[in-house]
């Protein structure tokens, strides 16, 4: 599988297919403006991506990187619900503490 057949797939899946703006079939493509966790897909996808590995195998790398992100992202979400509701549940962290 080449890295365009898998962002294929990202893209078909990916609301209006953003993420098609953020690669080309040699990688990731830089755009001044737009739609920061498409490209952040594009890039994640082609930091990974081995292009000597079985399909199969690419997949799963694939999902692995996203699936990190997702953990991030709703370890970001769930912080954010829990100060909104108990302010002083977590501390501010500021860049002198």
């Amino acid at each position: 599988m080449k890295y365009a057949e898998l962002m294929g797939i990202v893209d078909n899946s990916y609301p209006d297919r953003e993420t098609e703006r953020y690669h080309d079939a040699d990688g990731p493509v830089e755009q001044p403006y737009g739609d920061t966790l498409a490209e952040f897909i594009a890039i994640e996808i082609f930091e990974t991506f081995d292009a000597e590995a079985e399909s199969t195998a690419q997949l799963f790398e694939a999902e692995r990187v996203i699936e990190n992100a997702v953990r991030d992202l709703n370890d970001v979400l769930t912080a954010l619900a829990i100060w909104r509701t108990t302010p002083v549940a977590l501390p501010l962290l500021t860049p002198d503490s």
